[in-house]
């Protein structure tokens, strides 16, 4: 009996330590399927807000311009056509680029042609005011920024402002 009962008490079997090990590789695959989630969460969060900070840099420099020294940028709101592919770009009016790139670092100056070998895009459009008789000096501001994700798909942000004279 003795024999026995010394046969039974020792260590793990083969199946038990199959299935801890088991258990234990789940476990950390979860662990780690996380982490990379979590991690192309974060990064498209930055760029999101990084794209939010530029928007508003754009909205800001042309909300303490008169409104005569806006320029004429015109074309359809937006610089994203689908999911993978981006609008033309818009024009160029006087010395200002209608479409700007950024690394996301730099506050863009509003002269010289646009370059492609940013980022981030920036798109300014100026329009008159959709009701021009009630507001004939206005102007309708739409800036849009877009990104590509980790992932090649193109991201957007837009936003909208109306620009009146002081007269």
């Amino acid at each position: 009996m003795d024999a026995l009962q010394k046969k039974t008490t020792r260590g793990f079997s083969l199946l038990e330590t199959v299935a801890a090990a088991l258990v234990l590789g789940v476990g950390t695959l979860a662990i780690t399927r996380s982490f990379t989630v979590s991690q192309q969460e974060l990064s498209w969060t930055r760029s999101h807000a990084i794209a939010r900070n530029l928007m508003r840099q754009r909205l800001a420099d042309f909300s303490t311009k008169p409104v005569e020294e806006l320029p004429a940028c015109a074309g359809v709101p937006g610089c994203r056509l689908s999911r993978t592919e981006m609008a033309s770009e818009l024009g160029v009016v006087g010395s200002f680029a209608c479409t700007q790139y950024s690394d996301g670092r730099t506050i863009l100056p509003d002269s010289g042609a646009s370059t492609s070998e940013g980022l981030f895009r920036i798109d300014t459009l100026v329009e008159d005011h959709p009701e021009i008789a009630r507001f004939p000096t206005g102007h309708l501001l739409t800036v849009s920024v877009c990104w590509r994700d980790q992932h090649g798909a193109i991201q957007e942000v837009r936003s909208r402002q109306v620009v009146l004279s002081d007269d």
